[in-house]
């Protein structure tokens, strides 16, 4: 967030928006990271409800990332391991 922050100079964000139909759900944070929300929702006029949402959607995606990631890897030791045994070249 920190980067998004200084790479808009400042600004606020207007692109989160509100997404129609959500479920609303409640999170317990700690009072830093509340202090922190705090501090970003005023510096981009954005709701701290619509950062915490973008912060999970962001953490989702990058853990996806690295499972699909971990997955690629598997596979290409597997192969590895065929090539060795049958000497496929």
């Amino acid at each position: 967030m920190a980067d998004e922050y200084s790479e808009s100079g400042g600004k606020p964000i207007k692109s989160l928006t509100k997404r129609f139909g959500a479920v609303p759900k409640t999170f317990t944070l700690p009072i830093g990271v509340v202090e922190i929300l705090n501090w970003f929702s005023d510096m981009l006029s954005v709701k701290r409800s619509h950062l915490v949402s973008a912060l999970i959607v962001d953490f989702e995606s990058e853990m996806k990332r690295k499972e699909d990631e971990k997955i690629s890897q598997q596979i290409d030791a597997l192969m590895k391991i065929v090539d060795e045994s049958y000497h496929i070249k």
